[in-house]
């Protein structure tokens, strides 16, 4: 718990907050990001399933989340997002630290994301959390096949290894 939120294993019944966090952050006027093609909460509720992925509450409401998923020895983040009203109280910086301390206990090496291209500040982000740009994204299953089917810009592919 930090402040007045706090950070937990996200359960099925998040699966609708999360779907509104991307709809507040795919605003036009909003200066989050997220990558993700299949904003639904059915989407939200099969990863969820997983047991990798955690949430962000603040009482009972859904105000952040980290979307992750388990190939091999890397684990996947296929979104980090936060309410526009939580920014900047440190919420995302915890979901990756708490999702990184998880993912290595459990036996992985690494987490992988692919960051959008805009807004410009979200790259040096994931950057000042330990993550670097995976040069040759041939070399990281699911990155490559991921990055090419976005519509407009790619997506960078990055990393942060954990041992």
């Amino acid at each position: 718990m930090s402040g007045d939120w706090s950070l937990r294993l996200a359960r099925p019944d998040d699966a609708e907050g999360f779907a509104a966090i991307v709809r507040e952050l795919d605003q036009p006027d909003t200066s989050g990001a997220i990558s993700t093609s299949a904003p639904d909460s059915e989407y939200f509720r099969r990863l969820i399933a997983r047991r990798q992925s955690l949430t962000a509450t603040m009482g009972e409401t859904v105000v952040g989340m980290a979307i992750a998923s388990p190939h091999r020895r890397e684990l996947h983040l296929r979104a980090l997002g936060v309410a526009p009203p939580h920014q900047r109280r440190g919420i995302g910086s915890r979901l990756l630290s708490a999702l990184a301390i998880d993912a290595r206990n459990c036996g992985m090496d690494a987490i992988v994301a692919e960051v959008a291209p805009e807004p410009e500040w979200l790259a040096g982000f994931y950057m000042a959390r330990s993550f670097v740009e995976v040069r040759d994204a041939e070399q990281r299953a699911g990155l490559a096949s991921r990055a090419e089917a976005t519509e407009g810009q790619p997506l960078l592919p990055m990393i942060r290894f954990l041992g």
